[in-house]
């Protein structure tokens, strides 16, 4: 149960704050990094939590708009203080904005880094497939009529 408490606090703290990006979408590593290859095989490519953070900063954004445009009602409603609360839905859209700009940097580059993988297999198939069909000599020894 220990295990399970800092988990669980990590994902509601990121799906409540608008980072989820930054913490659920892993992009490969860098160019020429050791393990590229494993790190692209296990990215993210789907931009579900990016969605997530975009949809989260536009609700924070208009949040703060309302309590800018009517800050008699929000303190009546709210009872929160509607300057600070402005502040506050700022900075949430802020994270939520940024978390969402890199995860769609970290999704795209993976996709790209996957069609990479695939062109580069690809082309080692269709190498290996042209030296089947047709086999060079080894140094020394040339090639007769019939032989292939």
């Amino acid at each position: 149960m220990r295990c399970v408490r800092p988990i669980v606090t990590a994902v509601l703290l990121a799906t409540t704050t608008g980072c989820a990006s930054f913490l659920m979408v892993k992009g490969p590593e860098p160019e020429g990094h050791p393990n590229r290859e494993a790190s692209t095989a296990l990215c993210t490519t789907g931009k579900g939590w990016v969605v997530f953070d975009g949809v989260l900063g536009g609700i924070y954004a208009l949040s703060g708009i309302a309590a800018i445009t009517d800050p008699d009602r929000w303190e009546e409603e709210t009872g929160l203080n509607p300057n600070g609360s402005a502040l506050v839905y700022g900075g949430l859209t802020a994270v939520a904005v940024t978390s969402a700009l890199q995860g769609r940097r970290k999704v795209d580059d993976c996709r790209a880094a996957k069609l990479q993988a695939l062109e580069d297999a690809r082309a080692r198939v269709q190498a290996r497939r042209a030296m089947e069909r047709n086999p060079t000599p080894g140094p020394g020894i040339k090639r007769g009529p019939g032989i292939r």
